[in-house]
């Protein structure tokens, strides 16, 4: 019973770090896009931390990136 609470509590404060890295990574991407001619974007998010990103050049496809908390 324990475990499973400290389980769920690890997971609801991955949960909430990952919203945070989120909120922070968009509020850089909105940035970026208005400065430059580029596009970032975030593709997909997960409550375990990662994120993966798109960053266009002129409209196409650049890379794909995942970002994860170590």
């Amino acid at each position: 019973m324990k475990s499973q609470l400290h389980y769920n509590e690890q997971k609801y404060l991955l949960s909430k770090k990952a919203e945070i890295l989120k909120q922070s990574i968009q509020e850089l991407i909105d940035s970026f896009n208005e400065k430059t001619n580029s596009k970032l974007m975030i593709t997909n998010y997960t409550d375990d931390g990662k994120i993966d990103v798109m960053v266009c050049i002129n409209n196409q496809d650049f890379m794909n990136l995942t970002l994860e908390e170590e």
